[in-house]
């Protein structure tokens, strides 16, 4: 599964503040060059240009100022939520874990039983076939016991498929 360039990064408030600080840097030494550059609009005198020039870039530094805390506490909410995420995934990721190693030994607990099952069923034919061979009363009462036994254990068996496969079907894994 591929991880997204922005989840494999760890981000560093530190660092996202010195990229955002060397921005506003640059964009204030842009300004600062533009109005340098820019032509004269009136005949004031020098010290009302520098003092509007003043004014304006402390209009521009206060504006880059906002934008800059306002960057910075969407950086910092999405890094909470990123973290938020993570657990999450996290969590689920272990969830799927558990599912998929209780699927693997309910249907484990399955097989098992059903061959535990085709083991009474044969030894039920065994214990009927040996009824038809043997006819005097004493082997026809310990075969018949046996019969009983085979029969209680099959009974048993089936219980424990039926149980197994209603935990399967609780747990969403068996139709």
């Amino acid at each position: 599964m591929m991880v997204p360039y922005g989840m494999r990064e760890i981000h560093d408030p530190r660092k996202s503040g010195l990229e955002i600080a060397a921005a506003v840097a640059a964009i204030v030494i842009l300004m600062l060059c533009a109005l340098a550059e820019a032509p004269r609009l009136s005949l004031t005198t020098p010290a009302a240009r520098a003092a509007q020039e003043r004014e304006k870039n402390r209009q521009s530094f206060a504006d880059l100022q906002a934008a800059t805390r306002q960057l910075l506490t969407q950086n910092d909410a999405m890094q909470t939520e990123l973290a938020s995420l993570t657990r999450l995934l996290e969590s689920t990721r272990s969830q799927v874990a558990r599912l998929t190693e209780g699927h693997s030994t309910l249907g484990t607990q399955v097989a098992t039983t059903a061959a535990k099952l085709q083991q009474f069923e044969t030894t039920v034919q065994q214990t009927s076939e040996r009824l038809t061979k043997f006819s005097e009363s004493a082997v026809l009462e310990r075969i018949t016991k046996e019969r009983d036994e085979a029969m209680t254990h099959a009974k048993r068996g089936d219980d424990q498929i039926r149980q197994l496969t209603l935990k399967l079907q609780k747990a969403g894994i068996y139709p």
